[in-house]
């Protein structure tokens, strides 16, 4: 979920199985007049849970990639490109790297911290 958005039946939701253990889930908010976007590459863990290892967090205003790097922290990457183009990218990313970045995840399991909007940033 992102911090700062309410959500309600506002929200669209869309999950995408690419193997066993790794889907991607996006979700779509609409507040105000902003509308958040987030795409997650998540892997199934032993405990029967999803964990988001890659996420792209997408507004109008601000827009980053958050990876799961090897060792457990989060790398934070600011995307600065308009909302449909960062929101393109975003899909062609996971879905031509999804193989890369589980296997990049499953070499070191990390932290399993809650996510937080770019640069522990609330929406306004």
């Amino acid at each position: 979920m992102i911090e700062g958005i309410v959500y309600d039946k506002n929200v669209e939701e869309q999950t995408t199985l690419l193997a066993g253990d790794c889907r991607i889930n996006r979700q779509v908010a609409q507040r105000d007049y902003d509308i958040a976007y987030l795409v997650n590459l998540e892997i199934l863990q032993e405990d029967g849970n999803w964990f988001p290892i890659v996420s792209y967090k997408i507004t109008k205003y601000q827009s980053c990639k958050i990876e799961i790097v090897r060792d457990g922290r989060r790398k934070f990457t600011d995307i600065n490109l308009p909302f449909q183009q960062s929101r393109q990218m975003s899909e062609n990313d996971l879905k031509r790297n999804w193989q890369q970045y589980a296997k990049g995840y499953l070499i070191v399991q990390p932290m399993r911290s809650k996510f937080q909007f770019c640069r522990r940033e609330q929406l306004q």
